[in-house]
This record gives C-alpha cells, structure tokens and sequence, in this order.
C-alpha cells in the first residue's frame, strides 16, 4: 500500500470515529440526566463508555492501521472531538434530549401497561391453576 495514503485513511477514519465518539457522549450524557444515577453507577457508566471507545478505537486501528498506534491517531480523534462539539453538537444537542425524553417517556408507559396487565390478570392464575380434587 501506498506510504502517503496509508497515514490519511487512518487519520480521517480516527476523525470520523471522535465525532461519533462526540454523538455517543451527548446521548449517554442526557441518559444521564434524565435518569439520575447515583455517584456508584455514574462511576461505572463513565467507565463502561471508556472501555467501549478503547475497544472501538483498537478495533479501527486494526482495520486501518494494522494496529500501529503514532501521534496523528491521537490528534486525530481530538480533532474529529473538537469538531463534533463546536459545529455538530449546538445543533444535534436539542433533538438528542428530546429523543432521550421520548425513549424514556415511552418505556416508562410501556412499563405501567405491562404492570396494569400483571395486576390483572395474575390474580385470575390462581384459580386457574386449581386442580380438582377428584380429577388428575
């Protein structure tokens, strides 16, 4: 492969990759605030998305790279970062909380129909599980 080519493809991958890691950080940041964990689940959310950006950025190296790590990747996912949250991120931030708060709005009513459903009928599984006696 060509030398020239090789360090561009990885760099504007690397890129691309910090401004989707950017996307994922504001969604897990409005999860965040509308379901206010306490400080012990902040901890392991903040290092589970840690490990997954590690894990996703290997993996890219991998395929890109051949698994060479050299001062342009890290530049280069600081970069892709930096323009996902000065250009893309004052317009997206509005329709990520907004569809954090319709995902939680529509589990949550999700959640009481499947409980008003089990406070029905749960109670009717009882006598329906009745053996007779005289029968098998």
């Amino acid at each position: 492969m060509n030398s020239f080519y090789l360090p561009w493809r990885t760099f504007l991958a690397l890129a691309g990759w910090g401004m989707v890691l950017g996307l994922l950080f504001d969604l897990y940041k409005a999860a965040r605030y509308y379901r206010r964990p306490s400080r012990r689940e902040t901890h392991l959310g903040d290092l589970f998305f840690c490990l997954f950006a590690l894990a996703g950025t290997f993996a890219l190296l991998m395929v890109s790279n051949y698994g060479e790590v050299r001062g342009y990747v890290f530049l280069a996912l600081t970069l892709g970062a930096w323009i996902y949250g000065f250009s893309a991120a004052t317009v997206l931030r509005p329709y990520i909380y907004g569809s954090v708060r319709l995902a939680r709005g529509t589990v949550l009513a999700a959640s009481r129909a499947l409980g008003l459903l089990l406070r029905v009928f749960l109670p009717l599984r009882r006598p329906l599980r009745r053996r007779p006696k005289d029968g098998p």
